[in-house]
């Protein structure tokens, strides 16, 4: 049994053919999404920041009005953007609202810490790069915001489909600008392998941006889905003369603030940098790596041929900074494979991959802590100081009317606990029902 949740008619083809299931039954769900609304918005004017801060502030305040919990994610590409978004929001909303910053680059305690505390509802909103991925399942995620283009539409698919869990409205707006098209298209251009198929899957991201059609059924249809009724929960289908009108503003605007020479002084939407400047821990070599030859991101899979174990392809790569050679490993050599563990033809378990790919990323934000330790091994010992008898300071005596400790929970209390989540779970269970029927008779009614 072969199982996904984003899958092109092409990949479901060469899957079957891959794994030899021609004549197996194949079951396809709907990829409509109807709780939640689509929505592209342009990045190319000079308050889409201050804009989109603005926006995040005032879905908060209107779900606490209503005294319901809102959950949101900002999805960025470059580690600085999710520290300075984060501290936008913090600093427009007084702190009323929590945001912080999750990427790769964090250790692993950190990024666990802002995890959880975003899933018990002390964080409200994660800035974070592609890596805050995999295992959310949060129900209340009200709004997913791309700011910066995503690579694929099966990526922006399953990012976006992280809002409206619990099947109430929610909200999915990506901010386009052909600045980041451009510079996607100068990295493609420095791979020399399986390109082609990356710049058609970037051509078709911009394809949902770009057209003037209905959003939702561009999603569904590039799945091979059955078209569906919007019934104007998109920005095209509610206003197509808006959204052509503000596209056109933007493309103008991103022309007189981009200058003559594109290339290398092209606005990219934040206020303070332009795009083609590269910082020492993010050159063209590293932006390279991360569109998912050697990083594995979440929406980049493709069927790229027969699975050949134990095979590793390199690929010499020169940056303006520096030469060096850089390590493309298959998908098979990330497992560790080899043909003595399945041979050319067996597959292992995606837990196997997985746990490597945490072992890779371990390693990697482990990097700074060796440093640290290094140079510190190169420190002189510590000398040994002695305290004098008259400056320590005893220890208080113990105290002797401390309250006995409380006693430990009975299965009766347990049994308690249970029937009360039983219960909240079942309030919980109809009101959603109710608020759905409510929201589908409202649509009916349009």
């Amino acid at each position: 049994m072969a199982c996904t949740a984003t899958a092109t008619p092409q990949v479901v083809q060469d899957v079957q053919q891959i794994l030899h299931l021609e004549s197996a039954p194949l079951l396809k769900g709907s990829f409509d999404r109807p709780n939640i609304f689509y929505k592209v918005l342009a990045k190319d004017t000079g308050t889409s920041l201050q804009d989109m801060v603005k926006w995040i502030a005032k879905q908060h305040a209107s779900h606490v009005s209503k005294n319901e919990k809102c959950s949101g994610i900002v999805y960025v590409h470059k580690r600085e953007e999710t520290e300075s978004i984060a501290r936008d929001i913090n600093s427009f909303a007084n702190h009323s609202i929590v945001a912080a910053s999750y990427h790769a680059g964090l250790k692993k305690e950190e990024r666990n810490r802002v995890l959880e505390e975003w899933s018990c509802d002390k964080i409200q909103v994660a800035v974070a790069t592609v890596a805050f991925g995999m295992g959310i399942d949060l129900a209340h995620v009200r709004y997913v915001i791309h700011w910066t283009l995503p690579k694929t539409v099966e990526g922006f698919y399953q990012e976006a489909g992280r809002a409206g869990r619990d099947g109430l409205p929610s909200h999915s707006l990506l901010y386009y600008s052909p600045d980041d098209v451009r510079f996607f298209k100068f990295l493609l251009s420095k791979q020399q392998q399986r390109a082609e198929s990356k710049f058609q899957a970037l051509e078709q991201i911009v394809k949902y941006c770009t057209l003037p059609q209905c959003r939702r059924n561009t999603l569904i249809t590039h799945f091979g889905g059955t078209p569906v009724q919007c019934n104007k929960t998109c920005d095209y289908c509610r206003n197509p003369d808006k959204v052509k009108r503000n596209m056109q503003q933007a493309s103008i605007v991103g022309d007189v603030l981009g200058g003559h020479n594109k290339s290398k002084r092209v606005w990219n939407g934040n206020k303070k940098r332009v795009r083609g400047d590269f910082d020492d821990d993010e050159d063209e070599e590293t932006m390279a790596r991360d569109w998912g030859d050697d990083g594995y991101m979440v929406g980049d899979l493709r069927v790229t041929g027969g699975l050949d174990y134990g095979h590793v392809e390199e690929e010499p790569r020169v940056t303006k900074k520096r030469s060096s050679t850089l390590g493309f490993v298959s998908a098979s050599s990330l497992a560790g494979g080899s043909s003595s563990r399945g041979g050319t033809n067996g597959f292992l378990k995606a837990s196997t991959v997985l746990d490597r790919l945490a072992r890779m990323e371990e390693k990697a934000s482990s990097r700074d802590e060796t440093f640290s330790s290094e140079f510190e091994s190169e420190r002189p010992p510590p000398r040994a100081v002695i305290i004098p008898e008259h400056f320590r300071i005893a220890p208080p005596p113990p105290k002797s009317n401390q309250p006995p400790p409380p006693p430990a929970p009975t299965s009766k209390d347990y049994g308690a606990k249970a029937e009360q989540l039983r219960l909240e779970l079942e309030a919980l269970d109809a009101e959603r029902e109710r608020r759905m029927k409510a929201l589908l008779t409202k649509r009916a009614g349009k």
